[in-house]
């Protein structure tokens, strides 16, 4: 439409068209013819295009319609279609009737196109209030009303959402043109709205419309993870919605989608929607600010209103709102995995060595596909090599059992990225991690960086599976499993020891004398003077275990406060002891891990001070009696859990008889 300053100056223009022999005015551009009755009618636009057969084809014609200089009424007509326009005082009209559109060239062969009209004009009474010309277009969350008056009137709009009224819209002057500006409205919503006009009496028009639905913008769109027979597909959307993938080979047709159509339960969705992790550029809540409504405002020019309520929908979308093409019946819980703004899809199935074309799709209310994209999957990968060595596969009840692993990836640029070693034991699975050659946690040297040693103990008699999973940075994974024996309880059987010594007799908790001695200061119960068979010692031996296993979990006995309680310290003297000891081509796994062991739990004992302090003082004292009191006693903090008094332990003694006085004991060097 011509602006209003070019309308002004076309009505400048004197009033000299032609008037035809059968009555019709031939009017180009900017023409106007004045009726009987004061009207003008000017020719503002004329639309034409060149046909299919290059011919000139005009289209409709816009006309002004002016009455004591002001505009009345604008209205754009087609050939053989006629208009009529009323006074503001509603007692002359002018009518209008196109009877044809055609074109000339003028002298300098430009196409100048025309219109050939009658104008007929006549007096009338005064008609009623009527509502006339309303159109409505409607955005994303908002929506423009206009329409006119046949007289001049003041204009309400009320919108109602479901029946229900929502905004009630004065528009601030009164007029004959009308335009209001409706904001902060639902997406993909329908509306209804009621125009009430008031001059001397009331009249009202209903209309209703819908706003357009919510589309997403993808953007961040890139594969990552791909692999021999597969890849995920990352992105983001502006809004909450769906996520969906379609992906064919390079150069085929049809299209596959992740996931496919269908009903599935959380494990099948499980395989294709997983929780994404964060990549440069993902939408975080700062990314919105806070949200301002507003009221109806007035503005210029008169005629014109903005009403604005509640904000543009920024919020999550309900579990009710998105129906995901691959099933209706799908809980709440799987829906909050794949509606979101961040989107990750896993793609499976691919072949290896392949290109893929594949383009990310999303969806709120209205769908939303990025542009296409291009992967090649890895050449095939193969599958970890992964082995298990035990020491034996028989073995007596509360034994350790040394279990020697060798894992590697079998494929370029690979490593073990997951491992674990399982077994069954005391109706449960067990479990540990473990650590190769060269990881502090494992006392192998570098060069064994494929192999891990681990101890595990079976409490209980039966069949025992011991299986190791090892998986690759590729997401190649082995299995491989071996079963052991474990026989009864063989030794310390009327106790409830879990561990102890594989070749001890003894069958009674320490102390116990009976049975094999030895000559250790003196003939002494074999059973007495080793702390076996004793079940407060257990978390001791778990504890040795754990360590050189690289688990580093351990006991909260004995309480700390007796002296400095520092066990992963502990840990990693005893790992280094076991790693200055001869290379592992010269020593086997099971006398390394002995070696370990030991070293953890004589260090606890001695200079660490873990577990018993003070526990070699008493014949230390004997050895070197310069070194004691007159009167050496046994000393330890804490004491053994033992019946024994050990207060009593004296080193041996020679009784000395004096001429004059009391007899008296003297220490016996060497002898405790």
């Amino acid at each position: 439409m011509r602006k209003w300053a070019l309308l002004l100056f076309l009505l400048s223009l004197s009033f000299a068209t032609v008037r035809n022999g059968d009555g019709s005015y031939k009017l180009f551009e900017g023409d106007s013819v004045r009726s009987d009755n004061g009207f003008e009618v000017i020719l503002d636009n004329l639309d034409w295009e060149y046909g299919s057969d290059q011919g000139i084809q005009v289209g409709d014609a816009t006309f002004v319609f002016r009455f004591d200089g002001k505009k009345v009424a604008e209205e754009t007509l087609d050939e053989g279609s006629a208009f009529t326009a009323s006074s503001p005082d509603a007692k002359d009209n002018v009518t209008l009737e196109v009877t044809s559109l055609g074109h000339d060239l003028d002298a300098d062969r430009n196409i100048r196109t025309y219109a050939r009209v009658r104008v007929s004009s006549e007096s009338y009474s005064a008609p009623n209030l009527s509502i006339t010309s309303v159109n409505i277009s409607s955005g994303l969350y908002e929506a423009e009303i206009n329409w006119t008056t046949s007289l001049r009137a003041n204009s309400t709009v009320y919108l109602y959402e479901n029946d229900t009224l929502v905004r009630v819209a004065p528009l601030p002057d009164p007029g004959t043109i009308f335009r209001l500006y409706l904001s902060g409205l639902g997406s993909d919503t329908d509306y209804r709205i009621s125009i009430r006009a008031c001059a001397a009496g009331c009249v009202t028009s209903e209309r209703s419309f819908r706003t357009l639905a919510q589309v997403p913008e993808i953007s961040g769109v890139k594969a990552t993870a791909v692999t021999d027979n597969g890849a995920i597909i990352l992105w983001k959307t502006d809004i909450d919605s769906d996520s969906k993938v379609y992906y064919r080979k390079k150069g085929e047709s049809g299209w596959k989608t992740a996931p496919p159509p269908g009903k599935y339960d959380d494990f099948v969705v499980g395989r294709y929607f997983e929780i994404p992790k964060p990549f440069e550029g993902w939408i975080t809540p700062d990314d919105f600010g806070p949200l301002v409504t507003a009221n109806v405002s007035r503005t210029s020019p008169p005629g014109e209103a903005h009403l604005s309520g509640k904000p543009a929908r920024l919020a999550p979308i309900s579990a009710t709102t998105i129906k995901p093409d691959f099933g209706l019946d799908i809980p709440p819980s799987l829906i909050d995995i794949v509606v979101r703004r961040n989107h990750s899809v896993n793609l499976y199935g691919l072949e290896a060595d392949t290109e893929y074309e594949y383009k990310a799709s999303s969806c709120a209310e209205g769908c939303a596909n990025s542009s296409l994209r291009n992967l090649t999957t890895l050449k095939t990968l193969r599958d970890p090599y992964a082995e298990l060595f035990l020491s034996t596969s028989a073995l007596a009840h509360g034994t350790s059992l040394t279990v020697t692993i060798s894992a590697m990836s079998m494929n370029e640029g690979g490593r073990i990225a997951l491992s674990s070693l399982e077994w069954d034991d005391e109706g449960e699975t067990k479990s540990l991690q473990p650590y190769f050659g060269g990881s502090d946690r494992s006392f192998l040297p570098e060069s064994f960086g494929s192999n891990s040693v681990a101890s595990i103990t079976f409490t209980d008699p039966g069949t025992h599976t011991v299986t190791l999973n090892v998986t690759d940075n590729y997401g190649k994974s082995k299995a491989v499993s071996k079963e052991v024996e474990v026989s009864g309880r063989a030794a310390c059987e009327r106790t409830s020891a879990k561990y102890y010594p594989s070749d001890t007799d003894c069958a009674d908790k320490w102390p116990y004398g009976p049975g094999a001695t030895i000559d250790y200061n003196q003939e002494v119960g074999a059973c007495h003077a080793f702390e076996v068979c004793d079940d407060s010692i257990d978390y001791m031996v778990a504890d040795a275990e754990s360590c050189c296993n690289g688990q580093y979990v351990f006991s909260a006995k004995p309480e700390e406060r007796y002296y400095d309680y520092d066990k992963n310290k502990l840990c990693d003297i005893a790992l280094q002891d076991t790693r200055n000891k001869k290379p592992m081509s010269r020593l086997s796994p099971e006398n390394s891990m002995k070696i370990c062991k030991t070293a953890f739990l004589v260090r606890g004992i001695g200079s660490q001070a873990v577990y018993l302090k003070d526990y070699y003082y008493g014949e230390a004292c004997c050895k070197d009696k310069a070194a004691c009191d007159r009167w050496p006693h046994f000393e330890a903090g804490p004491w053994p859990a033992s019946n024994v008094q050990f207060a009593e332990l004296w080193c041996h003694y020679t009784t000395v008889n004096p001429l004059f006085g009391s007899s008296y004991k003297v220490a016996k060097d060497g002898w405790y």
